[in-house]
């Protein structure tokens, strides 16, 4: 069963990095209306998913 949770943080460390814009738009989906991430936050979920995917292993 652990491993359940771990593939499960995988896939999120993954969409992390690959997908942040998809992320944030489903963080966000209720509270903000047509707006955009800032650069700084895509690239700081991009390195939140690396250091994750690091740990991990």
């Amino acid at each position: 069963m652990n491993y359940f949770w771990l593939v499960i943080l995988m896939v999120i460390s993954l969409l992390m990095i690959t997908k942040p814009k998809l992320l944030w738009k489903i963080e966000n989906i209720f509270t903000v209306k047509c707006g955009e991430p800032t650069d700084i936050y895509l690239n700081g979920l991009r390195l939140g998913g690396a250091f994750s995917l690091l740990v991990q292993w």
